[in-house]
């Protein structure tokens, strides 16, 4: 039996799902306080982060990770720190400073990430992620996928509202936009 790509990938996001739940289970039961999904999530990418050198948090999904090698990653962790923000004016750091290569843009309920030195330029570069269903968007002209496979074209009046919340960061540095 030929195996695609999809089904690979398919595959090791489920385990990753069912390491994801063993964690919980694993971490609810010896702490006090309730441990969420995004926050297992959130430890093992800032406990991997420097190590694997993440671009953005989606690249956690590519990482071979069991659940004996999180429990030991994770046994110290502080899952308070997730809970405990701290925010600062935008004017402490010079605008000039900033690498402006990283935008969130919420649309509608969902959150798009968009990176500008996106490792897989695939479906346009740069394209927008939604890290909660897996899709990246084409900025192009709207057409989402899941993995490579086509699922969805948004509106173009959608399109176009959420590329005019990323101009704000990506000024001129869009793709073109091609309407069909």
């Amino acid at each position: 039996m030929i195996t695609s790509d999809f089904d690979v990938q398919f595959r090791k996001l489920e385990q990753l799902g069912v390491t994801f739940e063993r964690l919980l289970k694993h971490f609810n039961s010896s702490r006090i306080c309730s441990i969420s999904h995004a926050d297992i999530f959130n430890a093992l990418y800032l406990s991997l982060d420097h190590k694997m050198q993440f671009e953005w948090p989606g690249d956690l999904w590519d990482v071979d990770l069991d659940f004996e090698q999180a429990v030991l990653l994770l046994k110290d962790f502080d899952f308070n720190i997730l809970h405990n923000t701290v925010e600062t004016p935008d004017d402490w750091i010079p605008d000039n400073l900033l690498i402006k290569r990283k935008a969130k843009v919420k649309h509608q309920g969902q959150i798009w990430v968009i990176h500008k030195y996106d490792e897989d330029p695939f479906p346009s570069s740069p394209h927008a992620h939604n890290i909660d269903n897996g899709i990246k968007l084409d900025l192009s002209n709207g057409k989402c996928y899941r993995i490579r496979a086509y699922v969805h074209t948004i509106t173009q009046k959608q399109l176009k509202q959420i590329r005019k919340k990323a101009e704000q960061v990506f000024s001129g540095e869009l793709p073109v936009l091609r309407l069909v």
